[in-house]
């Protein structure tokens, strides 16, 4: 397209419990939008889900609920994936198949997001870019 190629800068966000939420998430913005205990939550259920991966064996997520929460957890799951998931393809999470949300979400962890909200990453994963 050359010179008829506009690039338009976007700001995205989740609007979540009546809080919009920077996209992707930056950390200050969402501990002040759910808060010290909401996040020491999400942060235990995602260590709950990292230690119950390395004891299971032979086993595969068959749909984006079990994908999701194995990788991030069950609270973060539920708080952020699960409504926005269903509310953007119109079907329930089980019904998505676990490699869709491999293909969708790849590259991304909430060990790679907390360090790229702390230090800063110009390379950090986003479907956003």
């Amino acid at each position: 397209m050359g010179d008829e190629f506009i690039k338009v800068p976007r700001m995205s966000r989740i609007y979540y419990k009546g809080k919009f939420f920077n996209y992707p998430l930056t950390l200050f913005n969402t501990l002040h939008n759910i808060g010290i205990i909401q996040s020491a939550l999400i942060l235990l259920s995602y260590l709950k889900a990292k230690l119950q991966a390395k004891m299971r064996r032979d086993w595969e997520a068959e749909n984006f609920e079990e994908w999701v929460t194995d990788r991030f957890g069950r609270r973060l799951y539920e708080t952020f994936f699960k409504t926005y998931t269903e509310k953007v393809w119109g079907i329930p999470c089980t019904q998505i198949r676990a490699d869709w949300a491999a293909q969708r979400i790849q590259g991304m962890s909430l060990k790679r997001a907390i360090i790229n909200a702390l230090f800063g990453s110009q390379n950090a994963k986003s479907l956003i870019k």
